[in-house]
């Protein structure tokens, strides 16, 4: 069984059934509960990575700094924008404070913005004035939700438990099999309510016109959604990797009522013209799609020189090392896929005279930065001089694509970052892979193969006529728009 077997089943069983069953009060649950079912399965069957789970210390709730603002909520004044980021791995530091890479270049952009309220899972806040924290409510939330379900429904379901087993059954026909998975999406289904009814109260005290947020698909980011609908304000998902046809979370709602849409953004920011295409394709929606770029590239030689010292060093250490190389450079992006590792070692064997190699592993890597070195050394008789894994694996991203020439990766979103610099990627996983950057490798930016002859051929012949599409970044139009919905 594969991914897309999996991404099959639930949008069968959302074609073929009566979707009614997972609502509630007028609110369906079921883009939620299809996403949720399709990551929780994967993380089962699929996911080569780490699970990372946060960790709240007992003192978080005793800190002045945090009670300090829950205080202010309840004197909240206009607010114009909320933001919802829940990841620290979207963050660098950009003037000495932490800077989401997806919305805080288009927050810079809004000058005249009176107040924002952020939410972000007790990530260090940025340092606006009047920003107000808010952390606190939400992880009183999580706390609440579960005693309140532990106790009202200990013997029956927040939703309909014959709908949740007709869901189960679909898994289980193709067979895939979830311990506990009833009570799983019931209470995660609950927590969402729980939660949409705090956001519920903040937008209402704030009087807030719009919420902008990345991976709208997790329990916080929907609940907020859900808040938002009932308040009848605007909502943008802000794209933060490969979307389209292929991803559970933004293909396969077309054909859903509008009823049943009720948890989706009203508005998605997208990379490039193509994820445009795909996303009014799969959700119906047409003028609601803003073709706006990715905000960090498109702003990245105004932010670069605000990145931290230390950053800068590091950048310029790692450049002189490829600049003594003398080869071309070439980036390999670890995060999953891992059973296609005897693939790159090949690759990298076959072609340690022709590419200096910069190794990037992701921060849930099942593999260590020193575990993959003592591989790569062993298997491919390469000496330190001619790869790089420290520096590549702590520079921003964006600072790495500015000095690699070519891009290896299993299936990463990275592929369409190099294609908006106009750089080649080759991508391994010839499955989903292939059809994720279907539209890159049509245009012949992108190749999908797993042999390291035809792979250096592409690399070492690739045309550089291709253009660089950030020279043609609407990230100001998509800025435009927004200003329009917080009139």
């Amino acid at each position: 069984m594969t991914e897309l077997d999996l991404l099959q089943i639930l949008n069968s069983f959302q074609r073929d059934m009566d979707l009614s069953i997972f609502s509630r009060q007028s609110e369906s649950y079921w883009p939620f509960i299809k996403v949720k079912t399709y990551f929780t399965i994967w993380e089962t069957y699929f996911s080569q990575q780490k699970v990372l789970r946060s960790k709240v210390s007992s003192r978080y709730f005793c800190s002045w700094k945090i009670l300090s603002p829950l205080f202010k909520v309840f004197f909240l004044k206009k607010v114009d924008l909320v933001l919802v980021s829940n990841s620290i791995n979207h963050r660098v530091r950009i003037d000495g404070a932490s800077y989401d890479i997806f919305l805080d270049p288009i927050l810079e952009e809004l000058p005249n913005t009176h107040t924002i309220l952020e939410y972000n899972r007790g990530v260090e806040t940025t340092s606006r004035s009047a920003s107000i924290a808010v952390d606190i409510f939400f992880a009183l939330g999580w706390i609440l939700s579960r005693s309140l379900y532990n106790f009202k429904y200990r013997k029956n379901y927040f939703l309909s438990k014959p709908g949740l087993e007709q869901l189960e059954n679909a898994l289980l026909n193709k067979g895939f099999q979830q311990k506990n998975f009833l009570r799983l999406i019931d209470k995660s289904s609950h927590d969402l309510f729980f939660l949409s009814k705090i956001f519920e109260f903040i937008f209402k005290r704030s009087k807030a016109k719009l919420l902008m947020l990345t991976d709208w698909y997790s329990t916080t980011n929907t609940a907020a959604i859900l808040a938002s609908k009932r308040l009848k304000m605007s909502s943008i998902d802000i794209q933060h990797g490969v979307q389209g046809e292929y991803h559970i979370a933004y293909g396969g709602w077309s054909g859903l009522e509008a009823a049943h849409q009720t948890l989706l953004p009203t508005h998605f920011w997208v990379w490039q013209k193509s994820d445009q295409v795909a996303i009014r394709n799969c959700t119906g929606k047409g003028s609601n799609v803003i073709w706006g770029s990715i905000p960090f590239l498109a702003k990245f030689q105004d932010l670069a020189p605000r990145l931290p010292d230390s950053i800068k060093l590091q950048y310029e250490q790692l450049k002189t090392l490829i600049l003594e190389s003398q080869k071309k450079t070439l980036l390999v992006t670890l995060q999953s896929g891992y059973e296609t590792l005897p693939v790159i070692l090949d690759f990298i064997k076959r072609n340690k005279s022709n590419f200096y190699f910069l190794f990037r592993l992701h921060h849930s890597s099942a593999i260590s930065a020193s575990q993959f070195i003592r591989i790569i050394e062993e298997k491919c008789d390469i000496e330190k001089g001619e790869f790089n894994i420290s520096e590549t694996s702590k520079l921003p991203i964006y600072s790495v694509m500015q000095l690699a020439e070519f891009h290896i990766t299993f299936n990463s979103s990275s592929v369409i970052e190099f294609s908006l610099l106009g750089k080649p990627s080759a991508v391994l996983d010839m499955d989903l892979g292939a059809k994720l950057y279907n539209d890159d490798i049509s245009s012949g930016i992108a190749i999908s193969s797993q042999n390291a002859e035809t792979i250096r051929n592409f690399f070492l012949h690739f045309d550089r006529s291709i253009q660089n599409k950030t020279a043609q970044s609407p990230f100001h139009f998509g800025i435009q728009q927004i200003r329009e919905l917080l009139k």
